[in-house]
């Protein structure tokens, strides 16, 4: 190993190249030894830690999801005022539908017929319809 560092004059080229190679040899299995490390490692971190946080999750997921579900699903909501609560959640989901529906409505018929999506054509058309509808029902009264 020491033909290598001294001046390339005093050591024969042979050993010198073969030296180089026995070093480069050896770095390659180091390398080696060590990627392979850092690959169990990271193979046994992914399965002991991430997919058993994953399955953690998931139980303590399920488990809470019972806990609130049981009751509500037997009709029990144990105190009127979640029953409001979730009441006023439901009208409120509801305006936001409405007004949702109003908005793609406008921009819908906003744009030439050519140009609308087949989704905006037939909101437009099931609106019309339906305004269409109200007025017969209502005797001709727009």
């Amino acid at each position: 190993m020491t033909s290598v560092r001294q001046p390339p004059g005093l050591v024969p080229l042979r050993e010198a190249v073969a030296e180089l190679l026995d070093l480069s040899d050896e770095r390659g299995r180091w390398l080696r030894r060590e990627l392979a490390a850092e690959r169990r490692g990271y193979d046994r971190g992914h399965r002991d830690g991430f997919c058993g946080g994953y399955e953690r999750a998931a139980a303590d997921l399920e488990a809470s999801w019972h806990e609130f579900a049981r009751p509500i699903s037997r009709g029990d909501f144990g105190d009127q005022d979640v029953a409001r609560r979730v009441r006023i959640a439901e009208r409120g989901c509801e305006a936001d539908a409405r007004q949702w529906w109003a908005e793609f409505l406008r921009r819908a018929s906003d744009r030439p017929p050519r140009q609308r999506s087949d989704p905006q054509t037939g909101a437009v058309w099931l609106a019309g319809r339906a305004r269409h509808l109200n007025v017969v029902r209502d005797g001709g009264r727009p």
